[in-house]
């Protein structure tokens, strides 16, 4: 359900309000070829294609997530500053990765000094933005002081950190500079159980460490569960071609950005004209436009999801032969802009899913049309703490119901058959 604040708008015209202690200012301008821009940034940056119709003198509605009110700016706002901020230090981070640059976490996956740095940025800019005491919110993130303090880096790596913190506060942020104990702190701020209660952040500053090792894809992952439900989500995608929605653009970063009720949206993100913005509407363009066999999407990483079961779905419904094999939660983003048609993973039953492996994308893919479920087809959970279980083997994910109806049938007999 969403609330809705009326505000009366002419083009060019910026229009002040307060609902819940946040002030709103839109600004409505319009551009040919479909690319506008945001409507749902904090006012005073957003200059935005009009939300819901508006011609001048109508009513321009905004929605906000139930019992976040117009809130849902200050939290866009707050987390696309932070996010692009972040994406700048995970950037420079991996054109420079050495060996030594990497440690081990329990769990075998990799971690990089992008991953604390690029942490601890998100924190910071939120805290500057009030998105913290003013909202009462908690954070809950994959990277905590402990993992720093004990990697066999050392003091060394802990160093790297705090001066790729400072650098991006100083340089990208207008921040002031932290020091070790700051920095150890911010961190172990990220522990927040979760849950279905309040209001609280959820980062993954590295989503497919692997690919970023790689120097491939990966993403800076944020999103505000709100009572157990995903009500904003944003992904910085720093190598995702912005092609998928800037047709003939050749450069690469993406911004793509959700709001419960509200829609979905992708920006450029790094050089470029980062205020434009397009609205993501696969019901408006199914596919992307494509044409021929379903095309699927799964991790690059085997253990990560099980190929073979994709690989049956895939057969049996006729798909492209070839799966579309992405790190990170871009493949969300890439569903959502029309450039795959089904994302499908099945995890083995080890692994145990996080919330943030997945909140900001679900919503964004949600947003532009698509459905997302457990591998059964029922709503994925993000309440239970900091961890997203009943997955019933995994997750099926497509751009459109009739798609995702065929695909979840399948996979079920799949996974039945596999078992």
């Amino acid at each position: 359900m969403a609330v809705a604040v009326p505000v009366a708008v002419s083009k060019g015209q910026r229009v002040r309000d307060v609902r819940g202690g946040v002030r709103v200012r839109v600004r409505v301008r319009v551009r040919a070829g479909g690319v506008g821009r945001h409507p749902l940034l904090d006012p005073g940056t957003s200059r935005a294609e009009d939300a819901d119709g508006g011609e001048d003198g109508q009513v321009c509605v905004v929605h906000g997530p139930a019992g976040l009110g117009a809130r849902h700016h200050l939290l866009l706002a707050a987390g696309t500053r932070a996010v692009r901020v972040a994406c700048e230090v995970t950037r420079r981070v991996q054109g420079r990765l050495t060996q030594g640059q990497v440690n081990k976490k329990d769990d075998q996956s990799p971690v990089t000094v992008a991953d604390f740095a690029a942490q601890a940025v998100v924190h910071r800019v939120l805290g500057a933005a009030g998105a913290f005491n003013s909202l009462g919110h908690g954070f809950v993130a994959e990277e905590d002081a402990d993992d720093l303090r004990q990697g066999k880096g050392g003091e060394a790596v802990a160093r790297a950190v705090l001066d790729e913190v400072n650098l991006a506060l100083t340089e990208s942020a207008s921040l002031p500079a932290m020091g070790m104990a700051e920095l150890l702190h911010v961190l172990d701020q990220g522990a927040h159980p979760g849950g279905p209660d309040g209001t609280h952040w959820v980062l993954d500053p590295i989503d497919g460490t692997k690919g970023f090792v790689r120097g491939d894809q990966y993403a800076v992952c944020l999103g505000v569960v709100h009572e157990g439900n995903v009500c904003v989500g944003i992904l910085g995608c720093p190598n995702l071609e912005r092609s998928y929605a800037f047709p003939g653009d050749t450069g690469v970063g993406l911004l793509l950005t959700a709001v419960a009720g509200r829609g979905a949206w992708a920006q450029r993100l790094g050089e470029g004209d980062e205020d434009a913005a397009v609205r993501l509407d696969l019901g408006k363009r199914p596919r992307g436009g494509r044409e021929g066999p379903i095309k699927f999407m799964e991790s690059v990483e085997s253990a990560h999801s099980n190929h073979g079961v994709s690989r049956s779905v895939a057969e049996g419904l006729d798909m492209d032969g070839e799966p579309l094999r992405i790190d990170s939660q871009c493949k969300y983003g890439v569903l959502a802009m029309g450039g795959g048609d089904v994302f499908m993973r099945f995890p083995p039953e080890s692994y145990r899913e996080k919330i943030w492996d997945h909140a900001a994308g679900v919503l964004i893919v949600h947003e532009a049309g698509g459905v997302v479920s457990n591998a059964r087809g029922e709503a994925l959970d993000f309440s239970q703490s900091r961890w997203l279980d009943g997955l019933k083997g995994g997750i099926v994910a497509a751009g459109d119901g009739a798609t995702h109806r065929a695909v979840v049938s399948a996979a079920s007999k799949a996974l039945d058959d596999a078992q």
